[in-house]
């Protein structure tokens, strides 16, 4: 009797056995955490579909590549002073080329530059000549710069306008003492206004601001081109690729005295 017993209470453990492994799949999955569930199938997600999707790449600076004209003129020396000894005296530059710049506006700007302010003594003046011409232009005194560096002359604030197909010679001219006018430090530049060709007026129509720069320097016209970058950088101020193109189109016309000191 006791053997019987024994076999029926192991018989009764075997089927309890059976039937809790047949419900233990049931229980597990009625006892998971929904959380689990969907942390476990966030970590199944392909890694590249959880990546940023990347911002598309900065547009590409235009770069300005002065082309010069070929229209037969003589090359002449860029106006630079020498201030030797006395640094009381400004390093001087007239910002053109080395032959006469061209231009197709009637009151186009003219750039010079100077690597400090001259001291308050020193006057400063600016003339502009009609190569056919006996007479200046212009003859004015300009006032002192606020600062060194890159300075600008707008013709139109002197109301005088060049004529086209005419070549003229204009000059600043540092006055040092003005009791001794032999030690006046002079920069001088050419311009010749040129009409407008079908080929550039084109160009120009469809261009924005930030492109006019280029067209004019690939067409040859230094003091619009010039100008034009110019206007970028008073309206940007921050902008260093401007800058930076500033300072490499004037290491194109050999101007590299002014580059490497230009923007400091």
């Amino acid at each position: 009797m006791k053997k019987a017993k024994t076999g029926a209470v192991k018989s009764r453990f075997i089927v309890f056995g059976i039937a809790m492994a047949l419900m233990a799949p049931g229980i597990a999955a009625a006892e998971s955490d929904p959380a689990d569930e969907k942390a476990e199938s966030a970590s199944e997600t392909p890694a590249k579909e959880l990546e940023p999707v990347s911002a598309a790449p900065p547009a590409r600076p235009i770069q300005l590549l002065y082309v010069a004209p070929d229209r037969g003129k003589p090359v002449k020396p860029t106006g630079g002073a020498t201030r030797g000894s006395d640094k009381k005296i400004p390093l001087m530059f007239a910002l053109t080329p080395d032959h006469v710049g061209q231009t197709v506006s009637a009151q186009p700007s003219l750039f010079w530059y100077l690597d400090r302010i001259p001291d308050a003594s020193m006057g400063i003046e600016f003339v502009l000549f009609d190569q056919a011409s006996d007479e200046p232009e212009v003859a004015a005194a300009l006032a002192a710069p606020e600062r060194a560096g890159i300075q600008r002359i707008r013709l139109s604030d002197y109301g005088v306008e060049l004529k086209p197909g005419a070549e003229y010679e204009w000059s600043v001219t540092l006055v040092v003492d003005p009791q001794k006018r032999s030690k006046d430090v002079v920069v001088t530049g050419w311009i010749d206004r040129i009409e407008h060709s079908g080929k550039l007026a084109a160009r120009l129509e469809s261009a924005s601001d930030a492109s006019a720069a280029s067209i004019y320097a690939e067409e040859g016209i230094w003091y619009d081109s010039f100008a034009a970058l110019s206007d970028q950088i008073e309206g940007n101020p921050d902008d260093a690729n401007l800058r930076t193109q500033r300072i490499e189109v004037l290491r194109q016309v050999g101007l590299d005295q002014v580059a490497a000191n230009a923007e400091r």
